[in-house]
């Protein structure tokens, strides 16, 4: 399915690691930018410590129908 009569509003990437040991990586861009509203709300999220590696990313575009 092709979608032709939408105009992109934002992009947002967020990603969040845990990389073992305590140490944790954190990205938040809005339209590739550093966002860092989204950056400090990643942030305050109780993620779970591990000693093993696990992550999770996002990404969203918001359109708009034109």
């Amino acid at each position: 399915m092709v979608y032709t009569n939408f105009l992109v509003i934002n992009r947002i990437r967020t990603f969040y690691s845990n990389v073992g040991n305590s140490e944790t990586v954190y990205e938040a861009l809005k339209n590739n930018r550093t966002w860092s509203e989204g950056l400090d709300a990643l942030k305050s999220v109780n993620w779970e410590m591990s000693d093993e590696y696990y992550s999770t990313r996002n990404f969203i575009i918001a359109t708009k129908n034109t």
